[in-house]
């Protein structure tokens, strides 16, 4: 039977290396969790700050939306639309062009032109009488530069009374093919744009 040897503290005499065994794995697994921690404390990745940092981002990502949406909102509660409407059926007089506003916001008219045939004339009146018309039969209405139309509003320009059968055909032609009334505006946002009673000829 072998006897076991010990050392002066009363420890098996084999004891040192098993100890030093054990304290080799301990060293290296302490550096290995510290060279993990120093790389991933190097690289900036903790947990609790990079959900901070994504929460921040998604907010300011949000404020974001909410600004542009309002300034939209904004906008658009500040934009006037100009169209004209023709009334050319010469079996139900008046004819006319009137000029609507759909809004949302007030239109300021920064200019109007009128052409008959394609020449420019100073008015109503004198665009009526070029093309033979008695002008005092126009109810129509002046809109002058720096005017306003107000939102839902309609302003006839050219509202022709005849009780002629003959003239109000000859007044439907003219009102649909030969008048051409030219407005620029500009709305309360700032937009200016420019319309004409006839599409595709305010080019």
């Amino acid at each position: 039977m072998s006897q076991r040897s010990f050392n002066s503290k009363g420890e098996p005499a084999n004891s040192r290396l098993g100890s030093l065994r054990i304290r080799r794995r301990s060293l290296f697994t302490k550096s290995s969790t510290e060279i993990d921690y120093r790389d991933a404390k190097s690289k900036g990745i903790r947990p609790l700050e990079a959900v901070a940092v994504a929460i921040s981002l998604m907010a300011a990502v949000f404020t974001g939306l909410q600004w542009k949406e309002a300034r939209e909102t904004r906008f658009l509660a500040t934009k006037s639309s100009l169209d004209f409407y023709v009334y050319a059926e010469y079996e139900h007089t008046p004819l006319g062009v009137g000029i609507v506003n759909y809004g949302p916001a007030v239109a300021t008219i920064t200019s109007i032109e009128f052409f008959v045939g394609g020449k420019p004339v100073r008015d109503t009146a004198e665009a009526l009488e070029s093309a033979g018309f008695d002008s005092d039969k126009n109810w129509g209405v002046s809109v002058d530069k720096g005017g306003s139309i107000g939102v839902g509003e309609t302003k006839w320009l050219v509202d022709y009374h005849t009780k002629n059968a003959m003239e109000a055909m000859k007044a439907s032609v003219f009102v649909e093919e030969k008048l051409l009334v030219k407005v620029s505006y500009c709305s309360l946002g700032g937009e200016c744009s420019t319309v004409c009673s006839r599409y595709g000829h305010c080019g």
